[in-house]
């Protein structure tokens, strides 16, 4: 009888996790979630403990015989999920210098919003929205001691 129960259970938790609503219902709402709205675009969200977007992350790569600019998409993209009339007042762009011809990047600081944006020798692309005032809870947990 323990055997059959044991069984069971393990058929019903298998069973019960199907999806992410059954996930969310078990575990709450996520801290990040990583979506693909096109097979060259990822986009990573983090959130707040009070469930408000902390940080956006675009990311995009270009491959295949088809070299279509990426950046639009993503530029296009990050209009719609971050609007630029939602940023806030624009206080200032700052570029960053390569590290070893790596990489082109910038800073655009807006009143709500920093925007880092990141290309690697036309390939790679990030963009990365990070809300003023808002702190991710998507860290790590704080280490606690186990006494053995």
């Amino acid at each position: 009888m323990v055997y059959l129960t044991s069984y069971i259970l393990i058929i019903l938790t298998t069973f019960s996790l199907q999806t992410s609503n059954d996930v969310r219902r078990r575990l709450g709402a996520p801290v990040t979630e990583i979506y693909r709205p096109d097979p060259s675009i990822s986009v990573k969200v983090d959130y707040d403990d009070q469930g408000q977007i902390c940080m956006l992350r675009i990311n995009g790569k270009q491959s295949g015989v088809i070299r279509r600019m990426v950046t639009d998409d993503m530029t296009k993209l990050a209009e719609q999920l971050v609007p630029v009339k939602s940023r806030g007042r624009l206080l200032g762009i700052q570029g960053i210098p390569p590290a070893m011809n790596c990489c082109d990047s910038h800073v655009t600081r807006y009143e709500k919003v920093i925007q880092y944006s990141w290309s690697r020798h036309g390939s790679d692309y990030m963009f990365r929205y990070e809300y003023v005032g808002r702190e991710c809870a998507s860290g790590q947990p704080e280490k606690t001691d186990v006494t053995r």
